[in-house]
């Protein structure tokens, strides 16, 4: 199966034309992943942030080259804020072969808002699992749920007690891993009730959590050597 990166990648065909032109809205083509993909390609990329520094990497890089035919392909990226090709010399507009790509290109249905704030890895699992997708389209809500459940392995549906908000932060908070803010948000609302107040801070905050779990280990075992009980119950009070 052909991966994320693999697919944008193949937009770009060096045997085909020399010099080529992505408006890139939603920067698919600035990860690590496609950068290495296009170098193995013979693709060098530049970035078109600058109409002055351009100009002179064109003058006397690229169109040396283009005119001798030394081989090579160049990909120009625009911003993601860019306005679109016109911002391209006329000159250089002329011999660029041009596409678009965004992130509904690759994901349809589902919600740009949510998709826009996810590291290269998560979409990358996405793409990898989008035969599990419903049909249709979905909101902001369902696509947060939705990669919750298939980027970070985060069921919704089983989240019930504040429990089981713990569990999911530890393994959450133990990988390294950062929700997005859509998805910190998604998860705060599943809760709700009275587990709002602090649930915010436990799930952006890392050092939070930690802390969190000490006291409430602490508590734990006081309560152990009190009573002898050997409850693991955690409380939102303990927040």
């Amino acid at each position: 199966m052909m991966s994320l990166e693999e697919a944008i990648v193949a937009k770009v065909h060096p045997e085909i034309a020399p010099l080529w032109a992505v408006a890139d809205t939603d920067g698919l083509f600035r990860s690590d992943t496609v950068g290495r993909l296009l170098a193995e390609r013979g693709v060098e990329t530049v970035v078109f942030d600058d109409p002055i520094a351009f100009r002179y990497l064109y003058e006397t890089t690229i169109r040396p080259n283009l005119e001798e035919e030394l081989g090579g392909c160049y990909l120009i990226l625009l911003q993601p804020e860019s306005e679109g090709f016109h911002h391209l010399p006329p000159d250089v507009y002329g011999l660029t072969r041009k596409f678009t790509i965004a992130l509904g290109d690759k994901f349809p249905g589902l919600s740009r808002k949510v998709l826009a704030e996810l590291e290269p890895a998560t979409l990358s699992r996405l793409w990898e699992k989008r035969d599990q997708f419903p049909a249709g389209h979905l909101g902001d809500r369902d696509t947060a749920d939705l990669v919750l459940r298939i980027g970070f392995r985060i069921e919704p549906t089983l989240l019930e007690t504040f429990d089981d908000l713990v569990a999911v932060l530890l393994n959450l908070h133990l990988a390294g891993r950062r929700l997005p803010d859509s998805l910190a948000a998604r998860l705060q609302e599943i809760m709700g009730g009275a587990y709002t107040a602090r649930c915010d801070e436990l799930i952006r905050n890392p050092g939070a959590f930690w802390a969190f779990l000490q006291r409430a280990w602490e508590q734990w075992v006081l309560g152990t050597n009190a009573s002898g009980s050997t409850s693991t119950t955690f409380s939102s009070r303990d927040t």
